[in-house]
């Protein structure tokens, strides 16, 4: 690789992006080594030093100390560290064999903080270093947080909590989300910048799932910002210092360690009856109001339903056009004998009954949600094809019974809820990132033609936040202002619909902030859920979720749980339960 002087030297040539790393020894958690490929999978990125912490003598906790935390402690060996992944210990003496290593002296010691001697602060500035990651343990203070182009960068697990351990104190409150805090360390304990921010569903029925899901779920972050950093739209790098408010929390005692697997116990035995005994079925319905009246937060949200499908079958995600004094509706039809879910057209006219639900869209992958679109007198339909790691356009000949696939818009990417719209004189298409469990991630690409090539936003992920992330229907323009419905999953899949204001989007920047939640009506025929709603002229289609007992899904449910124990549900799923 490239030295920086010489690259400097290139015209034209992106720099090469020197990090260093602070680490207790030469073994890592799973989830860092993580951090360190995402980061060298960039371009023109480069592990520059490793810098190695001396060992101190470790502070031994009191004898009342460790009896108080006993059930927690003997929980953490035994099944914490050895079950969580993501804390599997990677020896990465191969890998740093071919880096510049330090070993670096604490020239001070309190409350845990490390600082470093002038002459490895030399060291490291001789480097050039463009960033430092903290991986060691205890808190770093001092010069160190200066020696790199972009100061030192640190993680923090928990948004409400600080300490340890990570990720377990929002199990033990009954929050729905675990936040992660990428932040530019200051010498203030409690300041800081943040450069980089996600909220993950919280896991209340396993620590060790949320862990995973918290650890490696924002690996992708120092990455990210790197890659803001190159397309010019980092500005909170220089940002001011912000003070955190996060509770300083310590183990659990003995009571609040049983009171916590008790509670995740149980959890896994509700969880797993209503697996068994609950199944979902989405229905369509119509509110009478263009979709921007759904930002007044006074305008109450009624639907006119239609009839469920027999309860093997469902009907979800529908989009629709309205015309000849009716709406016509695109939608996916899920069958819960295949498993898998086609698109579907149905004609609703005013004052009248729906019709049947007619195939027009199938493929030997599932689809669903129809995103529909008119340009140039063409309608064209985005149906997400994640399983087939693709997204697809296809255009009626004969709206809606007949379409054409028309090109491949994006290929290789499991994108999740498709949606294609015009802003600023580009194409954008948004969507969420196929993840094992529910997509919080939120990925964007533009083009100058709806058939073109399509670039890939250089902030990708440009969100991570399971409250707010996935796509939920039509973008909309009121009093010239941006605005995108997403899907709230940070309880249950399809629970609620946040509709955000866009600040920000462009080809190298991306801000936008919730201002309306749409909840599910509870005493209505479907108040589980909501998790689409679509513009069609002076209407809203929206649909809305609820639960009934499907026999064909508890079989097949009772098995898979008799052969391999409880399953995680299609609702925790980044797929959904198909609709």
């Amino acid at each position: 690789m490239l030295s920086c002087e010489s690259d400097n030297q290139v015209i034209g040539v992106e720099p090469v992006t020197r990090f260093g790393v602070i680490v207790d020894g030469m073994s890592l958690a799973a989830w860092q080594a993580c951090v360190l490929d995402e980061l060298i999978k960039l371009d023109r990125v480069e592990l520059a030093i490793v810098m190695v912490i001396s060992p101190t003598d470790p502070t031994h906790p009191s004898f009342g100390q460790r009896i108080s935390k006993t059930v927690y402690n003997v929980y953490e060996r035994s099944t914490v560290s050895r079950r969580t992944a993501a804390l599997r210990s990677i020896d990465m003496t191969d890998r740093f064999s071919r880096t510049t290593k330090i070993q670096c002296s604490n020239v001070q010691q309190e409350y845990r903080f490390n600082c470093f001697k002038q002459a490895d602060l030399k060291a490291v500035r001789d480097h050039q270093l463009d960033f430092v990651i903290h991986f060691g343990s205890g808190i770093i203070r001092g010069d160190i947080l200066e020696v790199a182009r972009w100061g030192a960068w640190a993680y923090m697990h928990g948004d409400k909590y600080r300490g340890g351990p990570p990720c377990l104190w929002e199990i033990q409150n009954n929050d729905p989300v675990t936040g992660v805090t990428l932040v530019r360390l200051a010498n203030d304990l409690d300041g800081g910048i943040v450069l980089r921010r996600g909220f993950f569903a919280t896991v209340h029925k396993s620590y060790v799932r949320n862990l995973n899901d918290a650890l490696f779920g924002s690996t992708d972050f120092p990455a990210s910002v790197v890659r803001n950093i190159r397309s010019g739209c980092a500005e909170y790098l220089d940002a001011g210092s912000s003070r955190t408010t996060s509770q300083t929390v310590k183990s659990p005692t003995n009571l609040q360690a049983t009171r916590l697997l008790f509670k995740m116990a149980t959890r896994r035995v509700v969880d797993a009856c209503r697996w068994l005994l609950r199944h979902e079925q989405w229905v369509v319905g119509v509110i009478d109001m263009p979709i921007h009246m759904l930002l007044d937060e006074t305008q109450s949200v009624h639907a006119k339903w239609m009839t469920p499908l027999h309860r093997d079958q469902f009907i979800a995600d529908s989009f629709g056009i309205r015309r000849n004094g009716g709406t016509t509706l695109i939608a996916e039809q899920y069958d819960q004998h295949t498993e898998r879910g086609w698109i579907s057209a149905i004609d609703w006219p005013d004052g009248g009954e729906p019709s049947t639900p007619q195939a027009v869209i199938e493929g030997p992958y599932h689809m669903s949600y129809p995103y529909l679109l008119e340009h140039e007198g063409q309608i064209y339909c985005v149906p997400e094809t994640a399983e087939a790691k693709r997204i697809d356009l296809y255009r009626a000949i004969d709206f809606p019974m007949r379409w054409e696939r028309v090109t491949t818009l994006i290929n290789g990417f499991a994108g999740i809820d498709p949606t294609v719209f015009r802003h600023d004189g580009r194409w954008w298409l948004l969507c969420a990132e196929q993840t094992m469990h529910r997509a919080h991630k939120l990925h964007a690409f533009y083009c100058d033609e709806l058939t073109g090539s399509w670039t890939p936003h250089p902030g990708n992920p440009l969100k991570t936040d399971v409250r707010s992330t996935r796509p939920a229907g039509t973008p909309f323009v009121h009093n010239d202002v941006l605005y995108r419905p997403a899907q709230d999953c940070s309880h249950t899949y399809g629970e609620r619909i946040t509709i955000n204001r866009v600040d920000c989007l462009t080809t190298t920047g991306f801000s936008e902030a919730t201002v309306r939640v749409i909840e599910a009506d509870r005493t209505g025929p479907v108040g589980a859920g909501c998790h689409t709603i679509a513009a069609a002229g002076d209407c809203t289609i929206i649909d809305g979720k609820r639960w009934i007992f499907i026999p064909v899904c508890f079989r097949r449910q009772l098995f898979s749980m008799l052969r391999f124990g409880p399953r995680t549900s299609k609702s925790e799923l980044a797929v959904g339960p198909r609709g």
